[in-house]
Order: structure tokens, then C-alpha cells, then sequence
């Protein structure tokens, strides 16, 4: 059995939304489910408008219930406001609004078709949202560095299909030559997965290097990284990888509050309680000590 979600389509506008209906199943044995663009929650939404921790679904005796968490930017039920951090019970069919983005509650059961890994919706969500775009935005492998000066590079290579292998070499074959004798034949193979784009030496003479190291099992490739293969230069430009990471910059630099990481009012206001306490105690001491003496 698993909590059947969809995140649905939103209109084209100026702050991004989902341009295409995305099924998510999760397990449905979790004692709740978080929504937000913090990157590790059960449900990632990589939009500027969805706070970090936004909402969330908590597994109740008769069901599911939802609560916002968002506190500023509020999460809605059928287009009805909840109060912050107080769950709502919800029944299947109901759609959650989490400021720009709805997502349908199906409820639980079997999907009539597989749903969307938890560890790739984000990916597949801002892969809809640059494809939508005029040109479609797609990561690209860039030549920058290699090439004898009679002979101009290539163009970059695109990475259109996902879970296609792509590849590199110095075969008239590869969909990326590389034309020298230090190249092998099939030296190299790159794929965009859901995960991220994907670089593997196929067992070439010479190797692969990403930013100088050699390369000794497949590598995620980020974007801007390097790769050398024999005397060329290669740069992934993927304009995915770099949305998400300027997405989850801002959320990576906000630690998480807690014991012993209050925000600097709390902290300091908590260290003069302590240094008063403290003072109050070594006076206790002290006069405790007067008193015996003067005995």
C-alpha cells in the first residue's frame, strides 16, 4: 500500500510552478510526510515560493491529517487556510495548496501506474519546468580545451534523452569524437539520469580525469565541473543541477534551530538567564560561607 499524491500543473506565470502533472507514491507505513524544498524531505518542491519545511501529512487512528508548517506563506485545503500548526484531517481527493503549488491527496492504495520516486521528483519537476521553456534547456557538454588549431570543435553535445548513453571517443560512431590516437575507440559514456548527469570510463586506455583525479568508478557530474580525456578539455554545463543548487543554497545556510543552535536573540538571551542564575547561586555560596565563619 502506498499514500498516492499528485502534483499538478500550475499556470505559466511569473514565479515558476509545475508545468506538467507529476504521480508520487510513498510508503505508506511513514508516520508522516514532509513537503518543502529543504532537499532529504519525503515530498521535494524545488520552488522559490514553497518555504523549506512547508507542511506536512501526519498519520493519525483514522487516517491522514495535514498541518502547515510554513507559518508565513500558509498552506490551504481545498482553498481553505489552515492555522499554523494545527492538523486538519483529509479525505482522498482533496487538494493541498502550498502557496504556488497543489498537490491532489488520493489516499491510499495501489497507483494505477508506477509513481515517481521520492529521490528523483525534484529533479523531474525542474527538468519539466526548463522544458517548457523556449529551446528547452537541457545539460550540455561543452568542449573548451584540445583541439589542434586546424580543426575546430565540435559543437556541445546535448544531453536531450534521458537514460540515454551518450557517447565519447575517438570512433566515427560516438556522438562525441575526439579525434586523436590517445582517445580510445568508446572511451567514455555520459547519461542524464533523474539523479543527475552521469560519467563512466569504459575501460579506456588512457582514462578519464574530473578536475584532475582520475576517474575509478561512475561520477555524478556537477554543473561547471571538468573533465579531461587525453589532452581535451570538457565542461558540463547543466542548468538543472544549477537552479537546484542556487534553490537549496539559502535553505543549507539557515541551520536548523535547536538545543545549542537558537537564533542570536534566543542565545544570547539564554546565556545572561545562565550568567544570572550562575551569580545567584555564588552569592547563596558565599553567604552560606560568612555565616559558618561568623558561628
Amino acid at each position: 500500500m502506498a499514500v498516492k499524491l499528485r502534483v499538478l500543473a500550475g499556470p505559466a506565470g511569473d514565479e515558476p510552478a509545475p508545468s506538467e502533472e507529476r504521480a508520487v507514491e510513498i510508503e505508506e507505513h511513514l508516520p508522516e510526510i514532509r513537503f518543502g524544498r529543504r532537499p532529504g524531505l519525503e515530498v521535494e518542491l524545488p520552488f522559490p515560493g514553497v518555504s523549506p519545511i512547508h507542511a506536512r501529512l501526519v498519520r493519525t487512528d483514522g487516517g491522514w491529517s495535514v498541518e502547515d508548517l510554513s507559518r508565513t506563506r500558509g498552506t490551504t485545503v481545498d482553498g481553505v487556510a489552515l492555522e499554523p500548526g494545527v492538523p486538519r484531517a483529509i479525505a482522498g481527493g482533496a487538494v493541498i495548496g502550498l502557496g504556488p503549488i497543489s498537490i491532489a491527496f488520493d489516499g491510499v492504495g495501489a497507483l494505477p501506474r508506477p509513481g515517481e520516486s521520492t529521490a528523483t521528483i525534484a529533479r523531474r519537476l525542474v527538468s519539466d519546468l526548463f522544458g517548457a521553456r523556449a529551446g528547452g534547456e537541457v545539460a550540455r557538454l561543452i568542449p573548451t580545451a584540445g583541439w589542434p588549431p586546424d580543426r575546430a570543435p565540435p559543437e556541445p553535445l546535448r544531453l536531450a534523452v534521458p537514460d540515454r548513453a551518450y557517447l565519447i571517443g575517438r570512433g566515427e560512431s560516438c556522438d562525441l569524437v575526439l579525434p586523436t590516437d590517445d582517445v580510445s575507440r568508446e572511451h567514455a559514456v555520459i547519461v542524464r539520469r533523474w539523479t543527475g548527469v552521469q560519467i563512466r570510463d569504459l575501460g579506456s586506455k588512457n582514462g578519464v580525469r574530473i578536475a584532475g583525479q582520475p576517474l575509478a568508478a561512475e561520477h555524478r557530474l556537477r554543473d561547471g565541473e571538468h573533465i579531461e580525456i587525453a589532452s581535451f578539455e570538457l565542461r558540463l554545463d547543466d542548468p538543472e543541477d544549477r537552479y537546484l543548487r542556487a534553490l537549496e543554497a539559502p535553505v543549507a545556510a539557515t541551520p536548523p534551530v535547536g538545543p545549542g543552535n537558537e537564533p542570536e536573540p534566543t542565545r544570547q538571551r539564554s546565556t545572561g538567564i545562565a550568567i544570572g542564575v550562575a551569580s545567584v547561586v555564588l552569592l547563596a555560596v558565599a553567604a552560606a560561607i560568612l555565616l559558618i565563619a561568623l558561628s
